[in-house]
């Protein structure tokens, strides 16, 4: 089974705040996987958004996975 990633790794391996990544992942500009209320990131998704956005200034304008 692949790894799932929780939301604070999710800011660790972006280097970005843990309030940045849950407002990304609400706003689903990844592909996240709902285990009741909790949110997860498949490792291949969040390593598909970093090659396909590289170095935007801000991930949160790009459309929906």
């Amino acid at each position: 089974m692949e790894e799932l990633l929780k939301p604070a790794e999710v800011a660790v391996i972006l280097k970005i705040s843990q309030a940045k990544a849950y407002t990304m992942l609400r706003r689903e500009v990844m592909p996240i996987v709902r285990i009741g209320s909790l949110v997860r990131v498949r490792k291949s998704d969040l390593d598909k958004f970093i090659r396909e956005t590289g170095n935007l200034s801000n991930p949160m304008t790009l459309p929906k996975a």
